[in-house]
């Protein structure tokens, strides 16, 4: 995708882990879905409303959105139910590590869900949006996505935007997140050298990095910082 605005804006969501069963309390007795199933479509509507608010140019969904290789009806209808509310904006979806190519096969079906404008699924490493004009390029990584190849692309521009799913070394992680494959995550030292502007989803902590979860999905998250992120790069003046 290639334009040449001044600025480019979003909003970005991650790890909502939509699932017919929660954990946390009990069932809306006017939806019959889980309470927490509810708290978290409340939540993604909330990003949907402050982003038709500030008209951005894309919604991200940072991967894990399902909790499951195969969600249900009833979850990707109420997911495209909130989607569906936003006005003109693409949607770019990144695969998680919760996303499987199952599950894209079924949310490739979206004409019955009336899904408009564009939504574009991201399963290898691809730069969302450069310009020839501009010294700017939005990355985008998903899970088990070729990280080398957004170090060799990071080269030909002044200033890197990554936006992804993966794992970074020394991260912080809830006692829901056991481990961090050390081996192979992400050096943070290299991140920092090569982009100027990192989102990830994965871990559900909000830390450097990571946008963290959208809605606490177990107690053991803790009471840290829960939602979306609105970001906004200008490179006017550089």
């Amino acid at each position: 995708m290639s334009q040449t605005p001044s600025k480019l804006s979003w909003v970005n969501v991650a790890d909502l882990h939509l699932k017919d069963h929660e954990s946390l309390g009990g069932v809306n007795v006017f939806t019959g879905h889980p309470l927490r199933f509810d708290d978290k479509l409340l939540a993604l509507s909330k990003a949907v409303d402050f982003a038709n608010k500030k008209k951005v140019d894309f919604f991200i969904l940072s991967g894990d959105i399902f909790d499951g290789p195969n969600p249900s009806e009833m979850c990707m209808s109420c997911l495209m139910d909130v989607l569906s509310q936003r006005e003109w904006i693409p949607i770019i979806w990144i695969v998680g590590n919760h996303d499987t190519d199952g599950i894209f096969a079924a949310c490739e079906h979206l004409d019955k869900f009336n899904i408009e404008p564009e939504l574009m699924f991201f399963k290898e490493y691809a730069i969302l949006w450069s310009s020839h004009n501009e010294p700017i390029a939005v990355h985008v990584l998903p899970w088990d996505g070729d990280f080398s190849k957004a170090i060799e692309k990071s080269a030909r521009f002044p200033f890197n935007i990554l936006i992804g799913h993966e794992e970074v070394r020394g991260a912080k992680l809830s006692e829901r997140e056991k481990y961090c494959d050390e081996a192979f995550a992400i050096d943070p030292d290299v991140l920092r050298s090569n982009f100027n502007h990192v989102e990830f989803g994965h871990f559900h902590t909000r830390q450097e990095f990571y946008i963290g979860s959208i809605a606490r999905s177990t107690r053991s998250e803790g009471v840290g910082p829960k939602g979306f992120t609105y970001t906004q790069e200008n490179w006017s003046d550089q």
